[in-house]
């Protein structure tokens, strides 16, 4: 595509040649040789020039980009793809899932290329990807839109100045055994036997570094966001896969069933900065995750899990050890009724349950500062640690303060959805509604849960979730599972009625009387 491209030329230039200033905004070496073959490319106060004549200050430089390349082995398709950003010398496309970036033998109409080709026909436009994708992978690549800012962006990313975020929903079967963030620097090399697939390759790899953070973990899988440091073929989903994590839905390096859950592999680049090629204006780009990774984490969160709400380590471990609880509740109060060291049960707790601990903070705590120095405390105890802090003004300060730390954060006593959206809002971890202490003064408790859930389901930036608390019977926990609820709190009397029913009792006994009558006692 052409280009024309204006320069007022600045005092530091006076007496520079032309190539030189160019080399200054990032022109590289095939810029400059495919300027010089381009006709009248270079123009001073509107006189062709050559590059080797010189500037002075005042004067206006003209760069006349005429592309000269035709592209003629791409066929244009009109297919369905989203522009995120567009200029004169680039363009940003959210590219779907099952769409390859080039043609190949089996894909030769239905790629990327083709759609653009569709999109520009008439504008001699010659493809030329940045960043190139896998096919199933989604979301952001840059296409240049002549030689120069291809060449530019090239040598971009080359210095590793293109700066890409992807997004990944990976397998977390072993709860706590992927880290909160992690780097990987392992050396990527090709399969013996095989033209696509990659591995670890420390004998004969190439360098290759990708940082991550978890941003979210259910009972199977997390979300987990990526920074790549060096662009390896299949580069995350080799890493991820060789630290025990594979993507879900990889075909290649996800051996297990997690094609029940994603259709393709679940990777998508989500963010992009880079520094536009001509104007040297940073460019900061982020977008949405797409459908089907929204609705697999949105399946994840549909089970919901116990905690056990109690201080007596007894209770905890035997609840433990029938499988039911992934967490547990407690607080001072009720520690102190046990007569037992706060610091020292929470180790107990954590030696037995792998999984969320919250520990409140006290009673007579009032301020956000308190709240603060308190929750940092707590959070020192043990890497599973949850601060439980009450809904008020000064408890959402001190939620957002710790939240922005890394700590994970519960806010509680919530009777409203308002302070429920209040809380999710400051960055809280968990919302805890007391839906029986609603009841308590005839006001549906239940209804209060309905709400909170429906709430948080329509925002796909809400990760709160919602531990129903107070919880005094089992149909309670039945219609908070109904309305979707995350996790339910449950005394360890309310989990030992949960699996009682007379006809169960009646039942074993008839198979005892029945065993007997057979083989006697």
């Amino acid at each position: 595509m052409n280009r024309t491209i204006k320069y007022d030329i600045p005092k530091e230039f006076s007496g520079k040649t032309i190539e030189q200033f160019l080399r200054r905004k990032g022109y590289t070496n095939s810029g400059i040789v495919q300027l010089k073959k381009m006709h009248k490319s270079i123009l001073v106060d509107g006189t062709w020039k050559r590059m080797r004549d010189v500037l002075n200050v005042g004067q206006q430089l003209v760069v006349c980009i005429k592309e000269e390349e035709v592209e003629n082995k791409i066929l244009p398709i009109n297919l369905p793809f989203v522009i995120t950003y567009e200029d004169e010398d680039v363009v940003v496309v959210n590219k779907p899932a099952n769409m390859p970036i080039h043609p190949s033998i089996k894909n030769y109409d239905n790629t990327l290329a083709n759609a653009l080709m569709a999109y520009y026909e008439g504008q001699n436009f010659v493809f030329r990807c940045v960043n190139r994708l896998d096919r199933d992978t989604t979301g952001l690549s840059i296409v240049a839109k002549h030689s120069v800012s291809a060449g530019i962006l090239y040598q971009s990313m080359e210095r590793r100045e293109i700066h890409r975020i992807y997004y990944a929903i990976v397998e977390d079967k072993i709860h706590g055994d992927l880290p909160d963030e992690g780097e990987m620097d392992f050396p990527i090399g090709r399969v013996s036997h095989s033209c696509i697939e990659r591995m670890v390759d420390f004998e004969n790899g190439e360098y290759a570094y990708t940082h991550f953070w978890t941003l979210w973990r259910g009972q199977n899988r997390a979300l987990v966001k990526l920074k790549l440091g060096t662009g390896r073929t299949h580069q995350i989903r080799v890493h991820m896969s060789y630290i025990g994590h594979p993507l879900l839905g990889d075909g290649l390096y996800n051996h297990g069933e997690s094609g029940a859950w994603m259709e393709r592999t679940a990777l998508h680049s989500k963010a992009l900065s880079f520094i536009q090629p001509m104007t040297g204006q940073e460019i900061n780009l982020e977008i949405d995750l797409p459908e089907d990774m929204k609705r697999c984490l949105k399946k994840e969160k549909m089970g919901m899990k116990f905690f056990i709400d109690t201080a007596n380590v007894n209770e905890i471990r035997e609840a433990n050890d029938m499988g039911i609880i992934c967490g547990v509740t407690t607080n001072p109060s009720l520690i102190a009724k046990e007569g037992r060291d706060f610091t020292q049960v929470i180790q107990e707790i954590a030696d037995i349950v792998d999984g969320p601990i919250s520990g409140e903070v006290k009673a007579t705590t009032i301020t956000a500062e308190g709240m603060i120095a308190e929750g940092r405390e707590i959070a020192k105890i043990h890497s599973n640690m949850v601060v439980k802090i009450p809904m008020t003004k000064e408890g959402l300060k001190a939620i957002r303060v710790l939240s922005a730390e890394g700590i994970k954060t519960n806010c509680t006593l919530i009777f409203s959805p308002t302070q429920a959206l209040l809380a999710a809002r400051a960055g809280a971890t968990y919302v805890s509604p007391f839906l029986g202490r609603l009841d308590d003064i005839s006001t549906a408790g239940l209804k209060l849960i309905e709400d909170i859930t429906c709430i948080f389901s329509k925002y796909d930036d809400i990760s709160t979730q919602i531990i129903c608390a107070s919880v005094r019977n089992p149909m309670q926990i039945v219609e908070c599972a109904k309305y979707g609820a995350d996790i339910a709190t449950v005394p360890f009397k309310v989990l030992m009625q949960m699996m009682c029913h007379p006809l169960t009792d009646q039942g074993i006994e008839k198979f005892k009387a029945d065993y007997q009558a057979v083989f006697g006692k």
